[in-house]
């Protein structure tokens, strides 16, 4: 074939954008992925985080101290959070009572370990490998995983929490999806979606409940 032929071929298809800059074609939808925060930005104001890597400028194996000194010792609190099972257990709260809040949870060593965001106008967003944020819908967390997952009925303590990604681009991050009320059928919701059992993402009963995310829970414990 003429190399004048390939090269309108290449141009014409979008390879040659690929080929001449040397890297992968995207993976996450355009629509979802938003722009990298400004190297101009101080690190105090970074709302992104890496599942297993980051949170904001908190990295893996950062102690208490640490964090402390990047962000202030008013912008860092101690408190107890109650827990699903009823009791109360020792946290740290960056940026507390405002819509950022993130409450970082610690581990056995009592080393922060995951963040847990609950704010629904919360801007914490995870950069890559797919985005994810508060109340995204159930399609756009689908997308953004690359692949339909699994989470637990609802009507008790863990209801709508996600418990496979499938190997899907969201690892790493731990999400609890809420339906709208007013999407539930007349009779309430069928016994196939409550309780603890297994419901996926792409079955019909789920995608008619016009399902959000309400809860996140990010790892950043050290592996």
């Amino acid at each position: 074939m003429p190399i004048r032929l390939v090269l309108l071929l290449l141009l014409s298809t979008g390879l040659w954008g690929c080929m001449g800059s040397g890297k992968e074609p995207e993976t996450v939808p355009q629509h979802l992925a938003p722009s990298a925060p400004s190297a101009a930005l101080p690190v105090q104001a970074d709302r992104s985080f890496v599942p297993g890597e980051r949170f904001g400028a908190i990295r893996a194996g950062m102690t208490v101290v640490e964090i402390e000194s990047i962000y202030g010792a008013d912008q860092l609190v101690s408190r107890r959070m109650r827990t699903d099972e009823g009791t109360r257990e020792p946290v740290y709260v960056l940026f507390p009572d405002s819509r950022d809040e993130a409450i970082i949870r610690l581990g056995p060593d009592q080393q922060p370990a995951s963040v847990l965001i609950r704010k629904p106008e919360s801007r914490w967003y995870a950069a890559k490998p797919g985005f994810v944020m508060m109340k995204v819908s159930l399609r756009e967390l689908e997308e953004s995983n690359g692949t339909p997952f699994v989470f637990r009925g609802f009507g008790w303590d863990y209801g709508g929490t996600v418990t496979d990604w499938e190997g899907g681009r969201l690892e790493g991050v731990t999400a609890r999806l809420q339906y709208a009320p007013e999407r539930v059928p007349e009779g309430g919701l069928p016994d196939t979606l409550l309780g603890d059992v297994p419901v996926r993402s792409d079955s019909e009963l789920a995608r008619a409940l016009d399902l959000r995310v309400r809860e996140l829970v990010i790892d950043i414990s050290k592996k």
